[in-house]
Formats: C-alpha cells, structure tokens, sequence
C-alpha cells in the first residue's frame, strides 16, 4: 500500500503498473528466456485525454 501511495501522491502516476513478477513473463529465445508459468495473453491499454 505504501508503495502506490509513493506512485499515486509522490511521483503524481495515479495509473502506474507493478509488475511483481508472479504475472509477468518474457519470452526473448535470443536471451535463452523463457519464462513458465500460467498461460494468458498481453494486457493492453488505450488511454486518451479527456476533451
């Protein structure tokens, strides 16, 4: 919680991402990366500034 606090009222990032790791996965085969776990698509987003 104290950690996106900092992220929210510090850095002024209300919309930040933390990747901890237990989501997050690479697949790079030129970097011998490839990471296993439970298998899911990209999560993407599209933000556009209020008019």
């Amino acid at each position: 919680h104290r950690f996106a606090r900092f992220f929210r009222d510090v850095l002024q990032a209300p919309n930040a991402l933390y990747f901890d790791g237990k989501v997050s996965r690479l697949y790079a085969p030129d970097r011998a990366r490839h990471d296993i776990g439970f298998p899911m698509g990209p999560i993407l987003g599209v933000v556009r500034p209020a008019d």
